[in-house]
């Protein structure tokens, strides 16, 4: 029976790892482990003393402005400007310092990602958010975050579907609920269409950029990358075979 006793401990390393803790260090591990709370946080104990809350309480009310940041850089002329990532990580690192919240976790889109990989780190953070019951959402401007119309319509049902789910953007100075006031709510609008729009237009000046090159080169070449992996260069005008 002893042996099995042993055994059993042996195998169970949370009871290796654990500590004990007194009255005077007691607190210092529980907020430690509130504040890192993901879920959900379930207290049954009679002894926290009432002079205990004022510690606790400001501890319990950041559980509820827990946060997510998403980071982007949109072009390589950006970063080369020294418009990093992780510059743009800080600014919204003190926001939320400066509101109160707690960034759980950040999100980073480069501009080197393809539209695809783009488009799954935004599911990821999304998802993230619900899986942790975040209500905060922290960027640096609309057109960070928005560029297309189901971005923003995603944005949107995401927001009314609970009135304490905010969206942070920053250096626009708005901060998006679904009590947000009409004008709020038309600025957003009007954002939304920018940023699509800028969107766009990179896209045809790069086309109109690629036809002149097709029109004019004597020697211009494609790049092909096969779904294997092998790139091929073609070359422009294609050599005449006859």
């Amino acid at each position: 029976m002893i042996r099995q006793l042993i055994y059993r401990r042996s195998k169970d390393s949370s009871i290796l790892t654990s500590k004990l803790y007194c009255d005077r260090t007691f607190y210092d591990a529980f907020g430690y482990d509130l504040k890192r709370a993901s879920k959900e946080v379930l207290i049954e104990s009679p002894f926290i003393a009432n002079y205990r809350t004022d510690t606790l309480l400001p501890i319990f009310k950041k559980l509820t402005k827990k946060a997510v940041i998403l980071a982007r850089v949109s072009s390589k002329s950006q970063e080369d400007e020294g418009y990093s990532l992780d510059s743009q990580v800080k600014l919204l690192e003190n926001y939320c310092d400066g509101k109160g919240l707690i960034a759980m976790e950040i999100f980073k889109i480069t501009e080197s990602a393809s539209k695809s990989m783009q488009r799954n780190v935004f599911k990821k953070a999304l998802a993230y958010i619900e899986e942790h019951d975040i209500k905060h959402l922290v960027i640096e401007k609309v057109d960070r975050h928005v560029r297309n119309l189901h971005d923003a319509v995603e944005t949107h049902d995401w927001l009314i579907s609970d009135e304490n789910k905010q969206v942070h953007f920053v250096k626009d100075s708005l901060v998006l609920h679904k009590n947000s006031r009409s004008q709020e709510w038309l600025n957003w609008g009007i954002r939304v269409v920018m940023a699509k729009n800028y969107i766009d237009n990179l896209r045809e000046e790069a086309m109109k950029g690629w036809a002149e090159k097709l029109c004019y080169s004597d020697n211009f070449s494609l790049i092909a990358v096969t779904t294997s992996g092998r790139m091929t260069s073609i070359k422009w005008p294609l050599p005449d075979n006859s």
